[in-house]
């Protein structure tokens, strides 16, 4: 008799057990960005739900449903937020984000200075930083469209430890710095003046073995005359390259270390950037954002976070005036 009990409850144990600790954990406060087939950025509302029981990762949206296998996940990264934001219906608009300039930002050799945050509590103390953007990469590549999730900041911890422990070594996490701000009269380029108008081209940039290269996006954002501002990119002594919001823009320089500085083109406009030294071969990806108050900030990313807002941005073809 103890015998067979014994037998019933290790029977228990074995094939019980894994169904009990299966769980569904979702999270109804978020919202989905992701680019059309004629290079709009669309973004909508959305829950992220993970089920044990499916072994899915589920983001359930209006706009863009979506069902991963958690055996198909290749990498999730996890990135800080401050963007300029509309709440309610699908909005085509720019990914408008204001990421923290990384350590690493998606090329080899790359080190920056700034400000690490390091947890929500410092995260707060920077005014407009309040959520997290949220990359799901799978090993079936072509499978489905570049999205982002953002998160908002009181779920950002609790959707991370639910990824680490489904996905573990797959979760990336890189250092996130902010960048500073740069006097303008230190920029021999500063008062140089440019035309800009929009390619009907996408190039895409290719890796140069003598050279470094630097990709940077300006992403759009939803203020009023804004389609029309300047952000001119320095490099030491000299501009590199000029966008619009909503534009991307590409430059070849030779190896070393440099003062990478944001301009932004109109009365009052700041500058903001970080030395970063840059070496041959390699590939940087940046952001030129712009903050709710009209504040432009250089930011390194991952090479997966430029290349969604390039998905969804014009060429800018530019040239300096006489």
């Amino acid at each position: 008799m103890a015998k067979s009990m014994m037998i019933a409850f290790l029977y228990a144990v074995l094939f019980l057990a894994e169904p009990a600790t299966a769980q569904r954990v979702a999270f109804n406060d978020v919202r989905i960005r992701f680019n059309t087939n004629d290079r709009k950025q669309v973004e909508s509302s959305a829950s992220l739900i993970f089920d044990d029981t499916s072994r899915k990762v589920l983001i359930e949206s209006g706009q863009k449903p979506i069902q991963i296998n958690y055996g198909d996940v290749a990498q999730v990264i996890f990135d800080w937020s401050l963007r300029i934001h509309r709440r309610g219906a699908a909005k085509q608009i720019g990914l408008g984000t204001v990421v923290d300039v990384y350590r690493k930002s998606g090329g080899r050799g790359s080190e920056s200075i700034g400000r690490t945050i390091d947890d929500r509590l410092a995260a707060t103390e920077i005014k407009g930083l309040t959520s997290r953007v949220m990359m799901i990469q799978t090993n079936t590549l072509g499978s489905m469209s570049p999205f982002v999730i953002e998160i908002g900041i009181d779920d950002a911890n609790a959707v991370i430890a639910k990824a680490k422990q489904i996905f573990g070594k797959n979760i990336y996490i890189p250092d996130v710095q902010i960048g500073y701000e740069i006097d303008k009269k230190s920029l021999p380029a500063a008062k140089t003046k440019h035309a800009v108008t929009i390619g009907k081209d996408h190039p895409e940039p290719q890796v140069r073995p003598d050279k470094a290269l630097i990709v940077v996006a300006c992403p759009k954002v939803d203020i009023p005359g804004s389609s029309g501002w300047q952000m001119k990119l320095h490099a030491n002594d000299s501009v590199i390259a000029v966008n619009k919001p909503g534009t991307y823009s590409f430059a070849y320089v030779d190896p070393g270390e440099y003062l990478l500085a944001s301009q932004a083109g109109f009365a009052g406009g700041n500058v903001n950037g970080f030395k970063m030294k840059l070496e041959a071969d390699s590939d940087y990806y940046l952001l030129q954002n712009i903050t709710v108050d009209h504040r432009t900030v250089l930011s390194g990313n991952p090479k997966p976070i430029v290349l969604l807002e390039i998905g969804g941005a014009s060429f800018s073809e530019w040239k300096q005036k006489p």
